[in-house]
């Protein structure tokens, strides 16, 4: 990880001219988040694709160990390995295709007595879940480059075409101390003193030799390498001031656009002696890595905008680069700065940006909320995305809750408990998107403007939309929220039936459905269905259906003949009745069985699910039944009417209000129950049957009078009589016995009506 300050002016012009459509829109193929391809990643131009040759945008984490052991995962005591796996199924469900993970003392030190147990445990729990590892090497101390480079080369001969392998990271954020202080089997030039004649010395030799002697240098360098050493470090830090204030002469610019300025003509003699020392860092590790795997894919992860900008760099697989800007608008753009120049550098190299993220502490312990950090990493994705760089590492999936250091402590994307942020929900709505290349490559920045220490931005397609916005209509699309937070809905083409959105906030969403869904017709049904399986009929008016979206949840609105909860179901936890494939279970089971059970109400016919009922407008989580349905209704919580049985009985006889049986009639003889609410009276053994099994608040009131009808199921007429939730139907057959009367089949019947049956 690093941070890296930012200057007080930073490139406005850029965002501008995005803004403006004024940068050419890469006209990139679709990138799929994820793909099931044989084979390792490879990669072709400046991308990377799978097995298959279909492009990959890479969408990662960097991955540090739990967060109760970030640093210290491969310690023997604290190898967890399914702690491991718990951490990269997290990994897996937000829909990263990629992790990075990191050789320190202890994976190195197991490795050099010959036991790789612990990294072939890791590689195959990555395989598991669709995960490729970016191994960083060396996050340690290792001045000997050549020792280095032979333990890096028996890595990669070992996982030679693993697909587990996107590739090997050669240091993580290598400063200049490092590439000027190592040992070499060859001179290199920041270890000769010409570059030092050229700019005279800022650092004596008795200086550096009073250095050497107090222990204050690398211990392999002879005096003359330590007199160097010093004079490069002394010349670097001038460079890099120079740098920073031509940039704080020239508005808009930053540090790395000084490297192609003229006023920085006069380091060039110097800044070749830093590239040619670097390259000699970097040639003797990639000919070891390979010379043991001649294919495998080598970066080099870069927090110094000045050295990945270097031509050394040209010889890898692809330029990965850090950035850590403090929040708030300036920070997100200086970011996207850096990354055009490194790509005007590299045009035909992936470009990745492998380290950035946005915590929800600050160094002083102050929160940060998860909607402003999210709003801030979404922004960077979707402009990665957008642009066609190859992809992105957040740092970190998890937390690293010991830290003493507050801003570390809260950059994961999962929380202390391991419990999703807002971050995760967002970039997890970017992995569908990626993944499925129906939903086209046309993504374009609508906006981007500061929100006070937040920010809103707006990327949208022709069937697309990623804002954090307050209001925002695009397309078919209008959400409201209250604050601004990460909000997605993408689509395929027309007629394909499915919408798919995702909030971090309470929204409001309305859908003209006219603009996805030109084909439906009025038998079909409006279904939102939440991750997880909690399904919604919508209420149609007219083309505009509106709903809110709870936050952290993925949505489908979908048009439907039928809700898929009446499809057949695996069994569950409860009760499985394998003559209509469904289960029963919960507050619904305990009403079954208390109140009737199969006699009263037949099999299951559905699963539960949320539909709105028509009487009242409000939505409940239902259960169709042979005879019934179920209503849940959390407003009796802890009643006897926590579980109601639906109007089935005034849903079904809709427009028959005209027939005799239904016309309200004055009270009769006194052996007949009379209610007056509804015009009717209950006698004989309908009022037996209603009173032996719940009267009133099972039934409800009568609504008709007793009368003949056929039953449309067995081609017999019976005395019927029909009440609110309810058909009583007296069968001769069975007199004398509890079965005498029996309840129709309303809930069959309703759902043949809905033309879900």
């Amino acid at each position: 990880m690093a941070r890296l300050g930012i200057n007080g002016r930073v490139s406005l012009i850029l965002v501008s001219l995005l803004i403006g459509g004024l940068l050419v829109n890469l006209s990139v193929p679709t990138a799929r988040a994820n793909s099931n391809a044989a084979g390792p990643y490879s990669i072709s131009g400046n991308r990377f694709v799978d097995g298959s040759g279909s492009p990959v945008f890479l969408i990662g984490a960097n991955y540090e160990g739990n967060n109760d052991r970030a640093w210290l995962f491969w310690e023997n005591s604290l190898f967890d390995p399914a702690l491991i796996e718990s951490n990269f199924a997290l990994a897996e469900k937000a829909g990263l295709n990629s992790l990075r993970i990191f050789v320190q003392p202890a994976l190195r030190d197991s490795i050099n007595f010959g036991d790789w147990g612990k990294l072939d445990t890791v590689v195959e729990i990555a395989r598991r879940h669709n995960l490729v590892l970016l191994l960083t090497f060396q996050d340690y101390t290792e001045v000997n480059v050549q020792a280095e480079a032979n333990f890096e080369g028996s890595v990669a001969a070992r996982y030679r075409d693993n697909p587990a392998f996107l590739g090997y990271d050669l240091r993580n954020e290598l400063q200049l101390n490092e590439i000027a202080g190592a040992q070499y089997s060859e001179s290199v030039p920041l270890q000769l003193d010409d570059f030092v004649r050229s700019y005279g010395e800022r650092v004596s030799q008795a200086q550096a030799d009073a250095s050497r002697a107090a222990g204050g240098l690398p211990k392999h360098l002879d005096s003359r390498q330590a007199y160097c050493y010093l004079n490069a470090m002394k010349l670097w830090d001038e460079f890099q001031g120079a740098g920073l204030a031509w940039a704080g002469a020239h508005p808009g610019k930053s540090t790395i656009d000084y490297l192609d300025a003229p006023e920085s003509g006069n380091w060039q003699t110097f800044l070749a002696a830093v590239n040619g020392t670097l390259d000699r860092w970097i040639q003797t590790k990639f000919n070891a890595i390979r010379s043991a795997d001649d294919g495998a894919i080598i970066t080099l992860g870069w927090n110094n905008p000045a050295l990945a900008k270097l031509p050394a760099n040209k010889s890898l697989s692809f330029i990965s680069y850090h950035s850590f800007p403090p929040e708030g608008y300036e920070g997100v753009i200086f970011t996207m700065g850096v990354l055009e120049n490194l790509r005007n550098s590299y045009p035909n190299v992936p470009i990745v940006l492998e380290e950035f993220g946005y915590s929800n502490l600050r160094f002083d312990g102050s929160p940060v909320s998860q909607s402003q950090t999210a709003n801030h990493e979404m922004a960077l994705w979707l402009y990665l995305y957008w642009r066609g760089f190859a992809g992105g590492y957040k740092w970190m999936l998890t937390n690293w809750t010991p830290s003493l250091n507050k801003f570390e402590a809260g950059l994961g994307l999962l929380d202390d408990n391991n419990n999703p942020k807002l971050a995760y929900q967002a970039l997890k709505s970017l992995c569908g998107y990626a993944q499925d290349g129906r939903y086209g490559s046309d993504l374009v920045m609508n906006g981007l403007r500061p929100d006070g220490p937040n920010i809103n931005y707006t990327f949208s397609g022709k069937r697309s939309l990623f804002s954090s916005a307050y209001n925002v209509y695009v397309g078919p699309v209008h959400f409201q929220q209250e604050q601004a937070s990460p909000f997605a809905a993408w689509w395929p083409a027309s007629g394909l039936g499915e919408i798919y959105l995702m909030a971090t906030s309470p929204t409001q969403v309305s859908v003209n459905l006219d603009g996805i869904f030109p084909n439906r017709n009025s038998g079909q049904i409006l279904m939102l269905t939440q991750a997880g399986g909690t399904r919604t009929q919508l209420p149609l008016n007219g083309a505009i259906a509106s709903f809110k979206l709870q936050p952290g949840q993925a949505y489908t609105l979908a048009i439907s003949s039928r809700p898929t909860a009446l499809d057949r179901a695996q069994p569950g936890n409860g009760l499985y009745f394998k003559e209509t494939g469904h289960n029963l279970q919960g507050v619904f089971r305990s009403y079954w069985e208390r109140s009737g059970g199969l006699s009263l109400y037949g099999f299951p016919m559905s699963e539960e699910f949320s539909e709105v009922n028509p009487q009242d407008g409000r939505t409940y989580n239902v259960q169709y039944f042979e005879r019934a349905r179920f209503e849940y209704h959390p407003e009796n919580r802890g009643t006897a009417f926590e579980v109601l049985l639906g109007h089935l009985g005034r849903a079904i006889t809709v427009g028959r209000e005209n027939e005799g049986p239904f016309q309200r009639i004055a009270a009769t003889s006194p052996d007949r129950l009379y209610y007056k609410e509804s015009g009717h009276s209950l006698g004989g053994a309908f009022r037996a049957y209603w009173e032996r099994n719940g009267g009133l608040p099972q039934f409800g009131f009568p609504i008709t009078e007793e009368f003949n009808e056929l039953n449309s199921s067995d081609g017999k007429t019976y005395a019927v009589q029909y009440f609110e939730r309810a058909r009583f139907e007296y069968h001769p057959e069975n007199r004398g016995t509890s079965f005498e009367v029996l309840l129709g089949h309303l809930g069959k019947q309703i759902l043949q009506q809905k033309g879900w049956l």
